[in-house]
Order: C-alpha cells, then structure tokens, then sequence
C-alpha cells in the first residue's frame, strides 16, 4: 500500500465518522467528551488538519457506537 492510499483511506473513513456524528445528533464537543479528546484535537480531526491514529479512530467509533471495521471496509472499495 502507498502512503497515498493509505491517507485516501483515512480522509474516507474520517468523512465517515463526521456523517455518522451529524447524522447522529452529536456536537463536536459532546464527541470530545464521549471518546476523551479536545473539541479542536475532534474540529483538526474531521477537517484533516490532523491525521488521527488507528486508536483515535477506534475512540471516536466507539464513541459513536459503530463498527469500524465497517467504515474500513467501505473507505478501501471506494
């Protein structure tokens, strides 16, 4: 895998996330405060100013009580 494909990946399944946050009902702040985060580490997060790790992607998954796994899955087809 090229560093490239693996940032696509990571810009895919953070777009996930935030359409999952949104849809969800949930601030940026209450996010933060469900997975143990800042609200601006959450505000870099979902504009890509940052690239979060395997284990802040799982945090805020878990947080928002869905299957990474999935979102992974999706992010690779595309």
């Amino acid at each position: 895998m090229k560093i490239e494909d693996a940032n696509k990946i990571s810009y895919t399944v953070v777009a996930f996330l935030k359409e999952e946050r949104i849809r969800q009902g949930m601030s940026q702040y209450k996010l933060a405060k469900e997975c143990g985060l800042s609200k601006t580490s959450v505000a870099f997060i979902e504009r890509n100013e940052n690239k979060p790790t395997l284990s802040t992607l799982v945090r805020i998954a878990d947080a928002l009580n869905v299957d990474l796994s999935e979102y992974l899955k999706q992010a690779l087809e595309k």
